[in-house]
């Protein structure tokens, strides 16, 4: 008598039918005595898994508490030693692929899923992940080597293999990943591979710091494999100084407002959206009142004051969605966003209440008064951002704007 092999089985799926379907395509095989475990859902599914023993996991990715892609990931975060078949309902070529890359060894399309299909693949893949399993011991000397080369680099190197999984890190990689060399070995790397291109990746560590990244790739073989050496390089302090210079470029050093240079910026951005969508705004122009005097008779820091007196109304009085600058001096002009002719009464009346209020609760050696102006840009008839600047400054003196 041939003694039949046991293969234990975990089936994640939610449709009843089609676990019943499968139940059936196994069970009607004589060679193989298949042990088939069952959970309708992810988290249960996971708990099952390390109660039973599993040789195999037939997983849907469409699932009541995970879908697409996240259920393959979570599972693979978990389970990093039993290989995977992903179920789908999807043609798409793409997506399929991409199970493969983040950890899963073999997919089966359920629409066209057969007894005969269902034993290859299941036979397949476990035969193929054991052959795995013993390239990652053969490997170890080679990875030895490789450690030995480029132990003391300063560049974080790892070896991504065709399923996507790590077979080596150095402790840069580590150090740059926040990642123990047992949370990386062996499980997905999780992040997409480009041959030959630099890409800028955020990573987050296990203890939640975002760190980022530069990541170049290089297509190479690794014990008679293919494999992909990628390169990290941690660039979170260059950034965070890219972001400080491109602010000092686009900000008001005694304000914090956008400069001039930041306004026209994002201002001929916003012009641009509102001819294709069709939509009105203001440019609305300030200009304080005597600063000059207060400089003369107080002193550039008291002017000083009196500007982020203004600035600190202006924020106020408009909303986040409006871009609010010094233009310089003591001019100020704001963008007012989706807002109409018909809006300047409206926002002239807040500005004051503003003002107003700021004068009764702040005391100054100065009277703070400013001259107001504004402009509509009207997409039928689009005029230019300094014509619209221009015209707004000439209007503060055919309006009544003094405050």
């Amino acid at each position: 008598m041939i003694e039949t092999q046991t293969i234990g089985i975990f089936l994640i799926e939610d449709n009843e039918n089609y676990k019943l379907l499968l139940r059936e395509m196994l069970h009607k095989n004589e060679k193989y005595d298949f042990n088939v475990s069952h959970s309708s859902n992810l988290k249960d599914g996971i708990d099952g898994i390390k109660k039973n023993e599993v040789d195999i996991i037939v997983l849907d990715l469409d699932l009541p508490d995970s879908s697409g892609l996240n259920t393959l990931k979570t599972l693979n975060s978990v389970v990093t030693d039993i290989p995977i078949i992903v179920l789908t309902g999807s043609r798409d070529e793409e997506n399929m692929l991409r199970s493969l890359s983040v950890g899963a060894q073999d997919y089966l399309l359920k629409s066209e899923v057969t007894n005969r299909e269902v034993i290859r693949s299941i036979m397949y893949t476990i035969e193929r992940y054991k052959k795995y399993r013993e390239q990652m011991v053969d490997r170890s000397s080679d990875a030895e080597y490789f450690q030995n080369i480029v132990k003391d680099s300063a560049l974080g190197i790892l070896v991504i293999d065709r399923f996507g999984r790590v077979i080596f890190a150095n402790e840069s990689a580590l150090h740059i990943m926040g990642r123990d060399s047992e949370e990386l070995i062996g499980k997905s790397f999780g992040l997409p591979i480009v041959d030959g291109e630099k890409t800028e990746i955020d990573i987050v560590n296990k203890h939640g710091v975002q760190t980022v990244v530069e990541m170049s790739s290089k297509e190479t073989e690794f014990s008679g494999e293919k494999v992909y050496v990628v390169s990290i390089s941690e660039i979170t302090e260059h950034k965070k100084m890219q972001e400080y210079f491109k602010n000092l470029s686009i900000t008001d050093s005694h304000t914090n407002l956008y400069n001039r240079r930041g306004f026209e910026n994002l201002a001929e951005k916003y012009l641009e959206l509102s001819k294709r969508i069709k939509r009105q705004f203001l440019i609305a122009f300030f200009d304080v009142d005597g600063l000059k005097s207060i400089n003369d008779s107080y002193g550039h820091s008291i002017g000083s004051m009196a500007l982020n007196d203004v600035a600190a109304i202006l924020l106020k009085t408009f909303r986040k969605a409006d871009i609010v600058s010094r233009w310089g001096g003591d001019e100020f002009v704001v963008l007012v966003a989706n807002a109409e002719k018909k809006d300047i009464d409206l926002i002239k009346n807040r500005f004051n209440k503003n003002l107003g209020e700021y004068k009764n609760t702040h005391t100054r050696p100065y009277k703070l008064s400013l001259s107001i102006g504004f402009s509509c840009f009207y997409p039928d008839n689009p005029a230019d951002l300094n014509t619209l600047v221009n015209e707004a400054d000439e209007s503060m003196y055919r309006m009544e704007g003094k405050s």
